[in-house]
């Protein structure tokens, strides 16, 4: 995302984002099906904004520690 928008601007560097996102979701090596996409969609917040990913991680962290179930916190 940082080279992208270095390049394209901020537009470009959401589109990037979103398409690592959607790849680590649906992974050609497992049939497009069956993938893992918290970590990059939390990179991606990041990426686009600190404070929207700080937020995000702690409210994800909140939630598994008062529900005790990790996929209910994203």
């Amino acid at each position: 995302m940082l080279v992208a928008q270095y390049f394209g601007g901020r537009g470009v560097a959401s589109l990037a984002g979103a398409g690592a996102f959607v790849g680590h979701l649906f992974p050609a090596w497992l049939g497009f099906k069956g993938g893992k996409g918290v970590a990059t969609y939390i990179g991606v917040l990041l990426g686009i904004g600190l404070a929207g990913g700080v937020g995000f991680l702690r409210d994800l962290a909140r939630v598994a520690a008062l529900t005790r179930y990790s996929s209910l916190a994203h």
